[in-house]
């Protein structure tokens, strides 16, 4: 398996949804991430959903590159938002909207 990617928080009612996916290491920087949030994004939009939005902790380069090139824009930073490793994390907060 090289990784897995899925949307979760769904709320057809907002038509909305929460992206997140993980590739393993030895996989990364060969592009399979971005074209997957490409694939479910376009996905989604078949399902009728508006908004996708991703969550990534600020020093995480890698998955901000992920987001940007897969057309994601930057919303703002969620303070205190998720609880890693005994402390609690800042996030960015990135969204695909249609055009």
């Amino acid at each position: 398996m090289l990784g897995s990617i899925g949307l979760h928080s769904i709320s057809l009612a907002h038509k909305s949804a929460d992206v997140g996916y993980d590739i393993a290491p030895q996989y990364w920087g060969r592009g399979l991430a971005t074209a997957a949030c490409r694939a479910i994004v376009a996905w989604a939009r078949l399902q009728g959903l508006v908004r996708i939005q991703a969550t990534v902790l600020p020093d995480n380069s890698a998955s901000l590159r992920v987001l940007e090139h897969a057309g994601f824009e930057p919303e703002g930073r969620l303070r205190k938002y998720r609880w890693i490793e005994g402390r609690a994390c800042d996030v960015l907060v990135y969204s695909h909207l249609p055009a």
